[in-house]
């Protein structure tokens, strides 16, 4: 599987980016990220401090606090802003036999588990998001993603009745949370989640808490090679400017994207431009368990980083018109998607005001 969607760093650095869906982890198959300094910034304004965790490299540029000397003051904040990503893993992936996710997967569907509130509150989220999308963000889809990787590794398409018969356990709605335990229920035995499709988004927002109560307000964060969120904007400018490059040349930007106080997130899948037209494409409509053809990227900017990963992987799903619908409903999100069609020309469409 091969997704490919590259950010540029207008201001800073380049980053490559890239959406990946079919996986049950954290992780994501991707190439390595690059970050070049342009001749015309002083590298040693920045400092980059890198840490890997959940199957990705974690990348924070964070600028000096007033009163800071050099890199030494911000390292014990990075480290622990990587600190809390590294707990936040072990909660949360399905990876980790000891996970509260783990247990939920293992018992869920023979009794209610009670979970740590992070986690609850990311099942709340979860559910909220699958209702509002029309069920196209769905994080119970780890059966689905077991059998399209099985079928995949035979180089075949699942056969129509495994497809049925698998999504009998997948939706959202087949969740039961109490609030009043904290707990977490599965309907059918067989369930399973994963929050690979959301996790680097919120580890990222749980580092900005870190870093913004030590005082940061100026850095830009991204996990892998698909999610960032920005800290308030570079020295002597009102915003960091990301540009999202052509797939066809990598020298040119598809467009330009400004962010301050904001995240980023996009799902893309290029197989076809890279002349890999026999590969599948690794994004799925969990309500039909079918691969999605009409796109070909959706960039999304909102808030944060958690509801960015989960709102372009959905909108992929969606479409055009479905993301319209909901930025309409939910003014703080815009979006940038590019649809697939048959000259494989590439136009930005811009959704939302913010």
């Amino acid at each position: 599987m091969n997704l490919h969607c590259r950010f540029f760093i207008v201001y800073l650095f380049a980053i490559g980016i890239t959406g990946v869906i079919l996986t049950d982890s954290l992780a994501e198959a991707s190439p390595d990220s690059t970050f070049n300094f342009p001749d015309e910034v002083d590298s040693s304004d920045v400092h980059r401090f890198v840490h890997r965790a959940m199957g990705t490299e974690f990348t924070f540029m964070l600028y000096l606090r007033e009163g800071d000397v050099g890199r030494d003051d911000l390292a014990p904040i990075a480290q622990e802003a990587f600190d809390v990503i590294d707990a936040l893993e072990h909660q949360i992936s399905s990876w980790i036999a000891a996970s509260d996710t783990s247990q939920v997967n293992k018992f869920g569907a023979e009794h209610p588990v009670e979970v740590r509130s992070d986690l609850f509150e990311l099942f709340r989220f979860s559910a909220t998001t699958h209702r509002e999308t029309g069920r196209a963000f769905d994080v119970t889809v780890g059966p689905l993603i077991d059998l399209r990787r099985e079928a995949l590794d035979l180089g075949k398409e699942p056969a129509p009745e495994e497809v049925s018969e698998v999504l009998r356990l997948v939706g959202m709605d087949k969740v039961i949370l109490d609030m009043e335990t904290r707990t977490v229920f599965f309907k059918q035995q067989g369930m399973r989640v994963s929050f690979g499709g959301i996790g680097k988004g919120l580890a990222l927002d749980k580092a900005v808490e870190v870093l913004e109560r030590f005082g940061v307000e100026s850095g830009l964060l991204s996990g892998g090679d698909s999610s960032m969120v920005a800290i308030g904007a570079p020295p002597g400018s009102d915003f960091w400017k990301v540009g999202i490059n052509n797939p066809y040349n990598a020298e040119e930007n598809l467009d330009i994207v400004r962010l301050r106080d904001q995240a980023l997130s996009t799902s893309a899948c290029y197989h076809h431009l890279a002349g890999q037209t026999g590969k599948p494409c690794g994004i799925f409509d969990p309500r039909t368990g079918e691969a999605v053809h009409t796109m070909m990227s959706t960039t999304v900017i909102a808030p944060s980083g958690m509801l960015t990963d989960a709102l372009s992987t959905a909108f992929y799903v969606m479409g055009t018109q479905g993301a319209r619908v909901y930025c309409t409903l939910h003014p703080e999100v815009r979006a940038i998607v590019v649809e697939n069609t048959d000259d494989n020309q590439l136009t930005p469409i811009h959704i939302g005001t913010n």
